[in-house]
Formats: structure tokens, C-alpha cells, sequence
């Protein structure tokens, strides 16, 4: 059976393009930020690097949302951080079977926001998608195949994307009067 961070993860990646689709960003056009590592070993074991975008959205008085630039953000690993300003791209490490979630904390208004971000096995959730083409038994076989399998060496590795919103969407007003 999947466990509860897995099937919270699949949906989160199911509705990335959606959330997507209603943020207004921009093209990020800066090269990459490079992280700091803990320590020597720790660069040792990077199997490969990924860049992934970075953004901070607010919500505007009408709940929609947009994106805010020049926030000071830290993404952390256990071995590694970066320090950037929002919008950046930023080249990632990963670690293979070990690589661990992430967190994102921003400053903003003067208040630090986090987020956490969990780290992905692509390979399981192609495997685990895969099934969807196949109706609910093609579905179930998929994810018990992929459960079944975990985590292994050669696997591909990546994080969620790094996205904080950095306020609440505000109230809907009474549309009833």
C-alpha cells in the first residue's frame, strides 16, 4: 500500500500544472544559483545537478495571485543550501536514494515563511502513472508495482518546485447582497 506521503505527493505533482496555469510569473533569465555543500563528502556524493525555478506569489485584494519579486529566500538540505533572491533558477544537487526533502524559507514584511519540499522519484511516479491509461486495474497494478519497488540507485531523483505563496488569499466577498 502507498504510504501517506507518497499518495500526498502524487496528487501535488498531478495539480502542479494547474496551479501553474493561474500564477503569472516570469521568465526567469539569470543563470542558475549554485548551492553551498556542508562539506567536501557531501559534493562527493551528488549523483547529477538539476535546475528548477523559484518563485514568491502573493494574492492581491482579489485573490488573485501574482508573483513578487526581490524576496530573500533560503532553500536547505541536510547537505547543502542556497541563498538567492526570488525569481531564480537554482542548480540542485541530488543524491541518488538519498536525497532527502528540502525546505524554503523567505523573508518577507519582515516575517520568515517556510515551506517544505519534498523530495521525488520520478521513475516511481512514471511507473505509478503509467497505470492510468489502463483504467482502475491498470492503475492499482501500477502503484502496487511501484510501491513494491522502492527506492533504487537508479532512479531518477528531483524536488518539488520551489513555489511559496507569501500571504493568504483573502476573503471572497458576500456575493448574496
Amino acid at each position: 500500500m502507498k504510504s501517506n506521503a507518497t499518495k500526498r505527493s502524487f496528487l501535488l505533482i498531478s495539480l502542479i500544472p494547474f496551479l501553474i496555469a493561474g500564477c503569472m510569473t516570469t521568465k526567469i533569465t539569470t543563470p542558475p544559483v549554485e548551492v553551498s555543500f556542508s562539506s567536501g563528502t557531501a559534493r562527493d556524493e551528488v549523483q547529477r545537478y538539476i535546475v528548477l525555478p523559484s518563485h514568491t506569489m502573493i494574492y492581491n485584494a482579489d485573490g488573485k495571485s501574482e508573483q513578487k519579486d526581490g524576496v530573500p529566500c533560503v532553500v536547505k538540505g541536510e547537505r547543502f543550501s542556497v541563498k538567492y533572491v526570488s525569481p531564480a533558477n537554482l542548480r540542485l544537487p541530488v543524491f541518488g536514494p538519498d536525497t532527502s526533502d528540502i525546505s524554503m524559507i523567505c523573508t518577507f514584511q519582515g516575517e520568515e515563511k517556510f515551506e517544505n519540499l519534498e523530495s521525488r522519484n520520478l521513475t516511481m511516479e512514471k511507473i505509478s502513472n503509467s497505470g492510468a491509461s489502463g483504467g482502475l486495474i491498470g492503475a492499482v497494478v501500477a502503484i502496487t508495482v511501484a510501491s513494491a519497488r522502492g527506492n533504487r540507485p537508479n532512479d531518477e531523483y528531483s524536488y518539488e518546485t520551489p513555489l511559496m505563496y507569501l500571504n493568504r488569499r483573502p476573503p471572497t466577498a458576500d456575493r448574496s447582497s
